[in-house]
């Protein structure tokens, strides 16, 4: 990694992650989601969902922690831990953090903040955490792209069909919905556009990351269906 950039990777980099989000069998076919978008999961399902995501997000800005600390270059560093503050809710005045924004959609679903409290995860989201942690681990900027590219990348590109599905197939009121984000424009290219300059790193290791997190993604929605059983 350069802090000036090396040769710039921009065009076969966005092409290589775009391939691994729209191309990822085990998200496309994935049972639950597809229920989920559909809007057929149980009341079971909604609840074990409901609180292993929000187990997820009070593990993910500890993974930010993990990759700020790996970031050579002094802008992403702040960035990087910028987010985990937003994400915990650490910066009042910027927002109440992705906690607290998914515990209203919970809510709306019928799981109240006693109930997230007591959430124990399933092994897939047990998997799904440790595997963000030692991506995360890696050197920069693989690592940033796996974690960027497999969690934002893969969340944002699923977040309209979920929006819709919560509000108009679950009955989430949109006051609730702030924290399904849609973006206006495609997420992947965001990333890469971002990262390219910095980067004269491996393209297959790069690949490789964010490959294990959309899978431990993935089985992670398997999870929720076997959870709800």
């Amino acid at each position: 990694m350069t802090a000036s950039g090396g040769a710039p990777p921009g065009p076969d980099l966005l092409s290589a992650m775009r391939a691994e989000i729209d191309g990822c069998a085990v998200g496309r076919d994935n049972p639950t989601h597809r229920r989920l978008v559909t809007g057929e999961l149980t009341a079971g399902e909604l609840g074990v969902w409901a609180r292993q995501q929000w187990l997820w997000h009070q593990a993910f800005p500890g993974i930010l922690e993990i990759l700020a600390a790996r970031c050579p270059v002094p802008e992403f560093k702040t960035s990087l831990t910028r987010r985990a503050a937003l994400e915990a809710g650490a910066i009042p005045a910027e927002g109440p953090g992705r906690c607290a924004e998914w515990a209203a959609v919970a809510l709306a679903l019928g799981i109240d903040g006693d109930e997230l409290a007591a959430a124990v995860p399933t092994p897939e989201t047990e998997t799904m955490i440790a595997v963000q942690r030692e991506v995360a681990a890696r050197p920069f900027p693989v690592g940033w792209v796996g974690i960027m590219v497999g969690v934002d990348g893969e969340t944002q590109s699923h977040n309209g069909a979920r929006r819709r599905a919560l509000r108009d197939r679950y009955g989430v009121p949109e006051a609730a919905l702030a924290y399904v984000r849609v973006p206006a424009a495609d997420p992947v290219e965001a990333i890469v556009g971002e990262i390219h300059p910095h980067v004269d790193g491996s393209l297959a290791g790069m690949r490789e990351a964010v490959r294990l997190v959309l899978r431990a993604r993935w089985q992670y929605f398997n999870g929720i269906g076997r959870a709800a059983c």
